[in-house]
C-alpha cells in the first residue's frame, strides 16, 4: 500500500519545493481551501507558496489519483485517518 512517504518526494521534486509543503497544502485541500486562499491566507502554513506552485501541487495530486484510483486510504484526507 502507498502512503504519504511514497509520492511526496515525486510531488516536491515535480514542482520544485519542499515535501513538507507539499504535505501541508494537501491537507489545506482534502480540508476545501481554494487556491487563491491558501496563497492569500495561508502563506505561513505554506512557506509563502504561491498561486502557481499551489496549483502544480495540486494537478500532480490528481495525476497520482488517475495513476492509482484504486487506492481509497491513499487519497482519504489526513485529518480523518486513524494514526
Amino acid at each position: 500500500m502507498m502512503t504519504e512517504s511514497f509520492y511526496l518526494p515525486y510531488i516536491a521534486n515535480a514542482v520544485g519545493v519542499r515535501q513538507d509543503q507539499v504535505k501541508k497544502t494537501l491537507e489545506l485541500l482534502q480540508g476545501g481551501a481554494t487556491i487563491p486562499f491558501i496563497a492569500r491566507y495561508r502563506k505561513e502554513v505554506t512557506s509563502h507558496l504561491d498561486e502557481v506552485q499551489i496549483g502544480e501541487i495540486q494537478k500532480s495530486i490528481k495525476n497520482w489519483r488517475s495513476w492509482c484510483p484504486e487506492n481509497k486510504l491513499f487519497w482519504k484526507p489526513l485529518s480523518l485517518r486513524a494514526n
